[in-house]
């Protein structure tokens, strides 16, 4: 949202590498972060000790807006980025009085808390789905709404990796069932595994055809 960038602009930048926690599971901050470049996870750690992916944050994402409204608010979640990038910070407190000042920037903060609730409502709603291949259908063409870049007629490109592991525990299934699934869609001509450009390891990312998407999920 091209308001809330210009008013967060003239904050001072905080620049990440891919790898850093920005925040940590139960502490607390009063810094607010909004995401100017790159991407990053937002996730907790099973009793197991597994990871488990709640969300995916990029440009134009707020973090950590409760510490303006929550005294001694505590992080429900490890945020940690998939990419380099940068953020822009200020504190909470000086946050909300410029706030007090600016119903514009308000409303514009009601309209993006608003349009993210409605983004996990859908992934609340895929991952209730009975079975685990539609499951991850949904979940790509969500992630292909919000974060798709076009890099040919029809074909996109998520700009982060995704583990089968992650995507497994983003949809509620077995990392095996996963890779049996990814297997599936790349026969079926859905997604093809990127073997070079943008990323060059295991966790790789993978083209999608938006048409052959299409064909197999109702989002």
């Amino acid at each position: 949202m091209k308001h809330l960038k210009e008013f967060f602009s003239s904050r001072p930048t905080r620049k990440f590498v891919k790898g850093d926690v920005l925040m940590h599971q139960d502490e607390s901050s009063d810094d607010v972060f909004y995401i100017t470049d790159g991407y990053l996870k937002a996730y907790t750690i099973a009793d197991d000790g597994d990871e488990k992916l709640i969300s995916i944050l990029g440009p134009g994402d707020v973090i950590n807006l409760e510490a303006v409204f929550y005294q001694k608010h505590s992080h429900r979640y490890y945020y940690e980025s998939l990419t380099a990038g940068s953020v822009y910070i200020q504190d909470a407190p000086t946050l909300m009085k410029e706030l007090s000042k600016s119903i514009e920037i308000v409303i514009n903060l009601i309209r993006y808390v608003m349009t993210r609730n409605d983004e996990l409502s859908q992934t609340l709603d895929n991952i209730l789905q009975a079975k685990s291949d539609a499951k991850l259908v949904n979940y790509l063409a969500l992630l292909v709404q919000r974060f798709g870049t076009e890099v040919s007629d029809g074909v996109i490109i998520l700009p982060f990796p995704l583990s089968h592991a992650q995507l497994a525990s983003m949809v509620g299934t077995t990392r095996e069932t996963m890779t049996v699934q990814l297997r599936q869609l790349t026969k079926a001509g859905v997604i093809k595994p990127v073997k070079s450009g943008l990323f060059r390891n295991r966790q790789s990312g993978f083209e999608i055809n938006l048409e052959k998407l299409r064909e197999f999920t109702d989002v």
